[in-house]
């Protein structure tokens, strides 16, 4: 904030070359060039026109010139030497700089014009107050090229993905906090009450966070989850029973989620810091799977046992599945089925869907060639001779 406030003293300063010029250009439109000067359009002379247009031109072909240089001669001397910040300020500078030239080209310009006071007071605040918000927009820049060069590659070599999540944040943080402050230091350079604008800024901050409460509690549950990481992009979790994908966005206000039928839900922060969350790929990516496969009553013993066997086997060696030994038992006596439980684990989502598929297809085989009969819903009904269904004795 420093840099701007040196930036802001030097373009003030310089308003006593801006009164030299103004001296100039007072006795360059004072000549007599015939026709140039004889006849007056909307109160100034061809001769004053002729001027401006030749100002503003040159100020144009100067900020192409600028912006030639910059990206040729001086890229190339910044890239030969060792330190990156060179090349970082040649970057940024090149788009304020030139939009930066035009605007004090137009500001000399004017003033080849005879306008009225008020109107040259009027533009005269207009270009300043333009110059302000073009050195704000270089150091946004030049703050963005930062994050981009320094942190981000930092948080990228980092295992963890949090840092990674918080960069953009952080840029987003240092951009509103850098205009905002930018703003009111351009204000007080301006002659304008600080002290009564940030009274009245904080006066509008409590009507504004009065009616801004979703707002400002769907920001804080944000903060929350990034403080307690309750997951990352990329897990897949399920919250509060009802929403179950993958997480592909972690922002300030929402996140979002994508499920199984490749749709995306947006969830408000402040409804996920309030919720229950299982991640399923935490503390480790492999995943459990649990299942039940139903065996007719009429199965014997021994080929219940065999079917045990034949599903250990079908699961084993298929690809994405981890080394863990698989479980197989016969756990109940259900409605219409004798009811083995199945469980093993799957290395991570990247295998979920093909070796899900895999192992479904191989135990259906191989209890189809053993002859093993796989139960569906059925009920037996037991009829005495001469009663009908439903009557009593």
């Amino acid at each position: 904030m420093n840099l701007l406030l040196s930036f802001l003293s030097l373009h003030l300063a310089s308003e006593n070359t801006s009164q030299a010029f103004a001296g100039f250009a007072h006795e360059l439109t004072s000549l007599h060039l015939g026709f140039l000067t004889d006849a007056k359009y909307f109160g100034n002379t061809l001769w004053q026109y002729l001027l401006f247009s030749i100002v503003f031109i040159a100020s144009f072909i100067a900020a192409k010139i600028i912006f030639y240089l910059l990206k040729t001669h001086l890229k190339r001397v910044a890239e030969r030497t060792k330190t990156r910040l060179d090349d970082m300020v040649i970057k940024v500078i090149q788009g304020p700089l030139v939009l930066g030239v035009i605007i004090i080209g137009l500001s000399f310009g004017i003033q080849l014009l005879t306008l009225p006071l008020s109107v040259l007071s009027f533009l005269s605040t207009v270009f300043s107050v333009l110059i302000s918000l073009t050195i704000l927009w270089f150091i946004i820049r030049f703050v963005d090229v930062l994050i981009d060069e320094y942190l981000r590659p930092v948080a990228i070599k980092t295992e963890g993905t949090l840092d990674d999540e918080l960069v953009p944040m952080l840029k987003k943080i240092l951009r509103a906090l850098i205009l905002i402050f930018g703003l009111i230091s351009i204000a007080s350079n301006f002659g304008y009450d600080i002290t009564a604008l940030i009274t009245g800024l904080g006066i509008g901050g409590i009507a504004v966070a009065l009616a801004a409460q979703d707002t400002l509690g769907n920001m804080f549950g944000g903060l929350s989850i990034f403080l307690d990481r309750p997951f990352a992009i990329g897990d897949r979790v399920r919250i509060n029973e009802k929403i179950y994908g993958d997480v592909v966005d972690v922002g300030f206000r929402s996140s979002k989620i994508k499920n199984l039928d490749n749709n995306i839900i947006v969830i408000p922060n402040s409804v996920i810091s309030k919720s229950v969350i299982e991640n399923y790929v935490r503390p480790s990516k492999k995943i459990k799977q649990t299942f039940k496969i139903g065996l007719t009553y009429d199965t014997p013993p021994e080929k219940v046992e065999e079917a045990v066997k034949i599903i250990k086997r079908s699961i084993k060696g298929v690809e994405g599945v981890t080394n863990d030994e698989p479980l197989v038992w016969f756990t109940e006596f259900g409605d219409f089925s004798l009811n083995l439980l199945c469980i093993y684990w799957i290395r991570s989502l990247d295998y979920w869907g093909t070796t899900k598929h895999e192992i479904n297809l191989r135990i259906l085989k191989g209890l189809s060639k053993a002859g093993i009969e796989i139960a569906y819903p059925t009920q037996t009904l037991y009829i005495q001779e001469g009663q009908l269904p439903g009557q009593s004795k």
